[in-house]
C-alpha cells in the first residue's frame, strides 16, 4: 500500500510539472541566479577607488532612474543629462576625466529595480550614483546606497523621513517639504490670505507628505485651513464637484491649495482641477511645486491667478545655463529639470575642488562648502538637503516671464 502511495504522489507530481513544468521551473532557475547574485561580494570603497587609479581617463556615474516614466510626464531625462554631460566635459571633465554616465533601468519596470540596484553595487567602475527620483524609491535605495559605501545624489527627494536618515553618503540636490510649506504660509500670511481650502491628490504618498507638512506648518504659523479635501481621478467629478462648492459657499472662501502630482494632457485630473479652478475663479489657486511650468498649459486657468513655489536662482552667473536649458524644445520650464541638470554639476565641482576621488574628502567639501554652479550658488545643510534655497511664490503669469528672460537674457 506504502508503494502504491508513492507511486500515487510520483504521478501527481508528474502531471503538474507535464502541465505547469516549463514556467515552473524557469521561475525556479530565476530566483536560484538571482539568489546567487545576489550574495555575490559586492564592491567596496576602496575598490572602486584602485578601479579609478586603474583607469586615469573617465569617471562612470550611474543615473538610476526609468526614463520612459518621466517621458510621460513630459520631463525628457535622457536629454537632460545628456546636456550635462556634454556641457560638464566641455570645461574639461571631471579632474581632468571624461564624465560617462551609465544608465540603469532606463525601461526596467518596478519589481527589477532591486536587482538592478544591485547591478550597481557590484560593478567596479562606478563611481557615483544620481538617482532614483522618485521619494519612495528615494527612500528605500538612499540606505541601500549608504550601506554599500557609494556616493549617492537623489535630485528629488525631499521628504522630512529621507531628511532624518542623514546617510553620510547620500545628498538631496531639492528642497524640504518644510521649507517650501513655509515659503507658501509666508506668503498668504504677508498677503492677509487666510481662508483656505486645501484639497490634494488622493492615495499619493508625495502629495500626502506634503500635504502633512502643509497642515503642520500653516497651524503653527495660525492660517485659517477649513478644510482639506482629498479627489482620486477615478473619483466622481460631480460628486467632488458639490463637496468643494458647499465648503466654498458655507465659509465663503475665495482660495484653495491644490495638491497634487504630474497629469497628462488626457488625465481625469485635467477635468477635476479645471473644475477646482472654475470653483475658484474670483480667488487664488495655489499648486504644489512639483508640477512643471507646461504642464499647468494643459489647463483652462488663468495665469494671473494661479500661483507656486517657483526657485529661480537670483545670480547673474545661471544666466548661461538656463539660457542653454530654456532654448531646447524638449525642456518644459521645470524646477525638476533644472535640479536634475544641476545636481552633476555639484558632483563634479566636489570632485574637482577637492582634488580627489577620496569619498571622505568629497564628502567632507560637500558637507561644508557652497557651489558656485552654472545653475546658481548652492549649498547643503548639516541634514544634506539644500540649505535654504531661494524660493519665492509667484504666479504662472510671473514664472513665464521670468523663463523668457532667462530664454533671452544676455
Amino acid at each position: 500500500m506504502k508503494s502504491l502511495k508513492y507511486i500515487f504522489i510520483f504521478v501527481l507530481i508528474g502531471c503538474f510539472i507535464y502541465f505547469c513544468g516549463e514556467e515552473v521551473l524557469a521561475t525556479i532557475k530565476y530566483n536560484l541566479l538571482l539568489i546567487n547574485e545576489l550574495t555575490e561580494k559586492e564592491i567596496t570603497s576602496s575598490e572602486r577607488i584602485q578601479y579609478l587609479s586603474n583607469h586615469k581617463d573617465v569617471v562612470r556615474v550611474a543615473i538610476f532612474g526609468n526614463a520612459d516614466e518621466f517621458t510621460s510626464k513630459g520631463i525628457n531625462l535622457s536629454e537632460i543629462y545628456t546636456l550635462a554631460e556634454k556641457e560638464i566635459n566641455k570645461t574639461n571633465g571631471i579632474l581632468g576625466r571624461k564624465l560617462e554616465l551609465v544608465w540603469y533601468n532606463r525601461n526596467a519596470i518596478n519589481y527589477k529595480h532591486q536587482e538592478v540596484a544591485e547591478n550597481i553595487l557590484k560593478d567596479p567602475s562606478i563611481y557615483a550614483v544620481v538617482g532614483p527620483f522618485d521619494l519612495d524609491k528615494a527612500l528605500c535605495y538612499s540606505s541601500f546606497f549608504a550601506a554599500a559605501g557609494i556616493l549617492h545624489i537623489s535630485p528629488s527627494a525631499n521628504s522630512d523621513d529621507l531628511m532624518e536618515q542623514k546617510y553620510p553618503l547620500s545628498f538631496s540636490t531639492t528642497t524640504t517639504d518644510t521649507d517650501e510649506a513655509i515659503c507658501l504660509a509666508n506668503y498668504l500670511i504677508s498677503n492677509k490670505i487666510d481662508d483656505l481650502l486645501i484639497i490634494s491628490e488622493d492615495n499619493n504618498k508625495y502629495c500626502e507628505s506634503f500635504a502633512g507638512e502643509i497642515d503642520r506648518v500653516f497651524c503653527l504659523k495660525g492660517l485659517n485651513v477649513i478644510q482639506r479635501v482629498r479627489f482620486s481621478e477615478n473619483g466622481n467629478l460631480y460628486w467632488f464637484k458639490e463637496i468643494i462648492d458647499s465648503y466654498k459657499k458655507l465659509y465663503g472662501i475665495k482660495n484653495a491649495v491644490i495638491i497634487s502630482n504630474y497629469f497628462k494632457d488626457n488625465s481625469p485630473k485635467k477635468a477635476i482641477i479645471n473644475e477646482i479652478a472654475s470653483t475658484f475663479h474670483e480667488g487664488k489657486l495655489f499648486f504644489s511645486e512639483c508640477i512643471s511650468a507646461d504642464m499647468y498649459g494643459l489647463l483652462n486657468l488663468s495665469h494671473s491667478n494661479c500661483y507656486s513655489v517657483a526657485m529661480f536662482p537670483d545670480d547673474n552667473g545661471v544666466c548661461p545655463a538656463l539660457r542653454l536649458l530654456c532654448q531646447k524644445d524638449w525642456f518644459k520650464k521645470d524646477f525638476f529639470s533644472v535640479r536634475l541638470y544641476k545636481s552633476l554639476w555639484i558632483l563634479k565641482e566636489a570632485i574637482d575642488k577637492s582634488g580627489s576621488f577620496e569619498y571622505e574628502k568629497i564628502v567632507n567639501y560637500m558637507k561644508n562648502n557652497e557651489f558656485n554652479t552654472p545653475l546658481g550658488k548652492f549649498k547643503f545643510e548639516s541634514n544634506h538637503f539644500e540649505a535654504s534655497p531661494k524660493l519665492s511664490v509667484m504666479s504662472f503669469a510671473e514664472q513665464k516671464a521670468m523663463w523668457e528672460k532667462y530664454k533671452t537674457d544676455n
